[in-house]
C-alpha cells in the first residue's frame, strides 16, 4: 500500500523540482518504507511514490515503475489478489519477471493487453497512474468498489494526482476556493461525496473510473459500474433458497479471504463483535493464525470489546483488546482532523484512528469486515423501506399521507409511547423521533425519504444562508427507479456511502499509520453474488437480524448466542465526553471569533446548537459536525 503523486503540464519544469519535492513528501505517511520520483523534462513529466512494503520487500519492487517494453510508467496504490494467476499466464507467454511483486505483474499484463483490456482482469484494491510514453497519454484509474482514493486537478495544459488532497495543496496553479455543493454536502452527509471535492479546483476519481489525458484534453469514464452488476445480476433468477447461497457464500468469501492472505509481512484483522468481522476471522482461521484486534469503550453502550473477545476465544485466535478512555480521546481528538484530506464527521473516525494504530505495532497488514451491512442488507432501514413500501402500496398515495398526518398530529406523550415501541428508538424521546420519520416515510417520496434517511439534516441548519440550499446532487436515488426501495437504498449506499464514508475513513486512518487495510467482503464476486440473492435472504423478517445469509454462515463456526446479537455502531461515547473532560476543548474551537472569522457557518446557529448540546445532550452530531469543519479549515490554512 502506498501514495502516489503526479504532474503533467508545461510548467512542471526541472525548476519546479521544490514543489514536486513537496507534493512527494505530502504523501509520505502511506509510504513510510521508501520514496522515488520519475521526470521526463522534455515532455513536463513528473511522478512520484512513496511505499509502504507489503509484497516484494526488495529493489525489484521499487516506484515509478517502468514496463519491460519501456513503454509505460507506473506509479501504484494497491494490492492485486489475484496477481500470481495472472503472473503464471504471462510467464507462459514468455515474460520475464525480475521480482515477485503485484506492481510488475500489472505493468508486463498492460504491455500485453493495454490498460482497457487488463482492468476488467483484475481482482483487487488499487488507483494508480499511468504514463504512456509513446502515446505522451496519462491514465488514472481507481478499483471498482473505490477501496483506494484518488484526486486530481487540471487547469489550462496541466493535470496533477494524488492519493489524497495533501499531495495537491503544494500547487501554486490549484484553486483553493470552497465548493459550495460539496460544503453543504459535508453537513448533510458528514463527507464530501464523490466526484466533487471540498475545494473547486480539485475532483475525485469515481469507483471503477478511468481517466485519460492527452495534450491537455482530458476525458473521464468508467472502466466498471456498479449499475451494470446489478442488472447483469438480476437478469438471472434470484437464489431463495438459504442452503444453496450459505454454500455459494463459503465458496467465495473462502477464496477472497484466501487470496488477501497474500503477504510478505505480518498480517492480522479487526475484530468486533459483529457478523462481518467475525465470518472474516473464521476464514482466516482456516488457513493461518491471525493476530485479532479491536477497540472497547468502558462503560459505554456501544461497548464491543467483551463480545470480541469471546469471539476471539472461540475461534482460537491470539486477540488484542484496546481500552479507549477519556485521557486516550483526549490525546487523540485533536489530531484527528489531520489524518484527513477533507473535513469528516463520522464520530467513529476516533476509535478506527485508535484501532490501527495499535494494530500496527503488531502488524503491517490487517483484513477488516467493511461492506457486509452494505452488500447483505445489515442496516434497519433497508428492511423498514421494504415493509413501507408494501403498506404504501396497499394504502395508496391517499391513505400513506392521511397515516402521516395522524402520526404527525398525535399528541407529544402518545408519540413518545407509541415511538418508544419501535424497533431501535432508544426509549421515549429517540422513539418520538423516529415516529416522526415514520411519517414523513409515508407522506415522501422515494427520493426525499432516502435523503433524509441517511442526511444528519436535510438543510444544514448551522451553515449560512448562502451556503444552505448548495447541493452536488451526489446521492442520487432515483437512478434506480426501477429496483424495490430496499434495494434502490443499497444501490446508493454501495455507490455513494460506502466508499464516500466507509472506506473513506479505513483508508485514511490506517495509511495513517502505514497500516494496510484489506477488505475481503468488498471482493467484486461477493457484490455479485449478493444481487443474485432475493431480498428475504439479506434481511428476512426483521429489522435487528439483518444479513440472513451472513449469519447463517457463521453458525457453521460460531454458537448462536454469537450472532443473534443486535446490531451495534462502532462508536465511542463522544457526546458524554464533549460534555465532560473534552468540553473545554471543544468550547476553544467554537469560540465566537473562530466562528464569525469562519464565513461559512452561522454563528448564532452554532453558539445555540453548542449551549443545547451542554445542556441537554441532544443535538451531538450538529456539534460535531461544526468542530470538525473548523479543524479542518484550520489545518488546512497550516498546511499552506
Amino acid at each position: 500500500m502506498c501514495g502516489i503523486v503526479g504532474w503533467i503540464g508545461e510548467s512542471c519544469a526541472p525548476g519546479s523540482a521544490e514543489v514536486t519535492q513537496r507534493m512527494l513528501a505530502a504523501m509520505a505517511h502511506r509510504g513510510p518504507d521508501g520514496e522515488g520520483a520519475w521526470r521526463d523534462a522534455n515532455a513536463g513529466v513528473w511522478i512520484g511514490h512513496r511505499r509502504l512494503s507489503v509484497l516484494d520487500l526488495s529493489q525489484a519492487g521499487h516506484q515509478p515503475m517502468h514496463s519491460p517494453s519501456g513503454r509505460y510508467v507506473l506509479s501504484y496504490n494497491g494490492e492485486i489478489y489475484n496477481h500470481p494467476t495472472l503472473r503464471m499466464d504471462l510467464a507462459a507467454r514468455g515474460v520475464a519477471f525480475k521480482g515477485t511483486g503485484d506492481s510488475e505483474t500489472l505493468l508486463a499484463l498492460i504491455d500485453r493487453v493495454g490498460i482497457e483490456a487488463a482492468l476488467p482482469q483484475l481482482n483487487g484494491m488499487f488507483a494508480f497512474a499511468l504514463w504512456d510514453c509513446a502515446e505522451q497519454t496519462l491514465w488514472l484509474a481507481r478499483d471498482r468498489l473505490g477501496v483506494k482514493p484518488l484526486v486530481y486537478a487540471t487547469a489550462p495544459g496541466q493535470i496533477a494526482f494524488a492519493s489524497d488532497l495533501n499531495g495537491l495543496r503544494p500547487l501554486s496553479w490549484l484553486n483553493r476556493d470552497l465548493d459550495a455543493g460539496a460544503v453543504a454536502d459535508y453537513f448533510r452527509y458528514l463527507c464530501a461525496p464523490a466526484p466533487s471535492s471540498v475545494i473547486l479546483g480539485a475532483r475525485k476519481l469515481a469507483p471503477g473510473g478511468l481517466l485519460r489525458w492527452r495534450a491537455g484534453e482530458i476525458s473521464v469514464g468508467q472502466w466498471w459500474r456498479i449499475d451494470d452488476a446489478i442488472a447483469t445480476a438480476q437478469a438471472e433468477q434470484p437464489s431463495d433458497d438459504l442452503g444453496t447461497a450459505v454454500e455459494e457464500l463459503q465458496a467465495l468469501l473462502s477464496d477472497a479471504v484466501h487470496g488477501q492472505l497474500i503477504s510478505d509481512v505480518p498480517l492480522g484483522a479487526f475484530l468486533s463483535g459483529g457478523i462481518d468481522s467475525a465470518l472474516v476471522t473464521a476464514a482466516m482461521r482456516e488457513r493461518t493464525m491471525p493476530r485479532t484486534f479491536t477497540v472497547g469503550f468502558p462503560g459505554s453502550a456501544g461497548d464491543e470489546a467483551d463480545a470480541a473477545a469471546a469471539t476471539a476465544r472461540h475461534l482460537g485466535v491470539d486477540h488484542r483488546g484496546i481500552v479507549l478512555s477519556p485521557d486516550d480521546a483526549m490525546a487523540l481528538v485533536g489530531t484527528v482532523s489531520s489524518i484527513y484530506d477533507e473535513p469528516f464527521a463520522d464520530a467513529s473516525a476516533l476509535p478506527t484512528a485508535l484501532l490501527c494504530r495499535a494494530a500496527r505495532d503488531h502488524v503491517t497488514v490487517a483484513l477488516a469486515g467493511d461492506g457486509g451491512d452494505e452488500l447483505f442488507g445489515g442496516y434497519p432501514r433497508y428492511f423498514h423501506g421494504a415493509r413501507i413500501e408494501r403498506m404504501r402500496a396497499r394504502l395508496g398515495q391517499g391513505g400513506s399521507r392521511a397515516l402521516a398526518g395522524v402520526m404527525t398530529a398525535m399528541p407529544a406523550s402518545l408519540a413518545q409511547v407509541l415511538g418508544g415501541l419501535l424497533p431501535g428508538g432508544g426509549g421515549s424521546e429517540g422513539g418520538a423521533v423516529r415516529l416522526r420519520r415514520l411519517a414523513t416515510y409515508f407522506a415522501a417520496d422515494r427520493a426525499d425519504t432516502y435523503r433524509d434517511a441517511v442526511a444528519a439534516w436535510p438543510a444544514p441548519p448551522l451553515l449560512d444562508r448562502d451556503w444552505r440550499t448548495a447541493e452536488t446532487g451526489a446521492v442520487d436515488i432515483d437512478r434506480y427507479a426501477a429496483l424495490p426501495w430496499a434495494e434502490a437504498m443499497m444501490a446508493v449506499d454501495q455507490g455513494s456511502y460506502l466508499p464516500d464514508d466507509i472506506l473513506t475513513k479505513t483508508d485514511r486512518a490506517s495509511m495513517a499509520v502505514g497500516l494496510e487495510v484489506r477488505v475481503p467482503l468488498l471482493d467484486h464476486r461477493l457484490l455479485e453474488f449478493s444481487w443474485r440473492l432475493a431480498p428475504q435472504l439479506k434481511w428476512g423478517d426483521s429489522a435487528i437480524a439483518g444479513k440472513r445469509v451472513l449469519r447463517a454462515l457463521l453458525a457453521r463456526s460460531l454458537p448462536k448466542e454469537f450472532i443473534d446479537r443486535p446490531k451495534m455502531g462502532f462508536g465511542a461515547p463522544l457526546a458524554d465526553w464533549l460534555r465532560g473532560p473534552l468540553r473545554g476543548w471543544a468550547a476553544d474551537i467554537l469560540a465566537p471569533d473562530a466562528l464569525r472569522r469562519d464565513g461559512v457557518l452561522d454563528p448564532g446557529a452554532v453558539e445555540k446548537a453548542w449551549a443545547q448540546f451542554c445542556a441537554t445532550g441532544t443535538g451531538f452530531q450538529r456539534v460535531w459536525t461544526a468542530i470538525q469543519w473548523l479543524q479542518w479549515r484550520e489545518t488546512w490554512r497550516e498546511r499552506r
